[in-house]
């Protein structure tokens, strides 16, 4: 059978470059409305002052590890990594390395977050560093960190 007769099944839809932009577009729009209400909720709930510079100071930390994981680098690498993977050693290799690095992750995380716990007030000090330390706006960003 040649490859010009074969046909994907039909519970197969292939989206158009232009119906994947489309569809990306309208979701990130989606997401960026929502993120706005969300700041107005925010802002009318904790409002302005130590608690809510506290509140974003803390916030950050989590943020930077999911634009890390999520957004960013690891994605980056992993998803040609893995498409290598499956391509030149099939399905079960490539399901035995996303385990690895599944794993490898989960630990990583697991050991960087016993550490941040642990120095945690060093590290509201870097990202904060006009915070008075003791402070009002210290302690808050240090307890919400934890």
């Amino acid at each position: 059978m040649s490859k010009k007769n074969v046909k994907p099944p039909k519970a197969m839809h292939v989206i158009s470059f232009f119906g994947a932009v489309r569809q990306i577009g309208g979701l990130t729009a989606v997401s960026r409305v929502l993120g706005f209400f969300r700041d107005i909720i925010l802002a009318a709930t904790i409002g302005s002052g130590p608690i809510a510079d506290a509140f974003f100071v803390a916030f950050k930390i989590p943020n930077f590890f999911r634009r890390i994981t999520a957004e960013g680098a690891v994605t980056n690498v992993f998803l040609p990594a893995y498409a290598q993977v499956k391509e030149h050693e099939g399905d079960k290799a490539a399901a035995d390395f996303a385990s690895e690095v599944q794993c490898t992750l989960l630990w990583g995380v697991i050991a960087l977050t016993l550490i941040m716990e642990l120095t945690m007030p060093i590290v509201i000090f870097i990202l904060a560093p006009g915070f008075e330390y003791g402070g009002t706006r210290f302690n808050n960003a240090v307890l919400l960190a934890h």
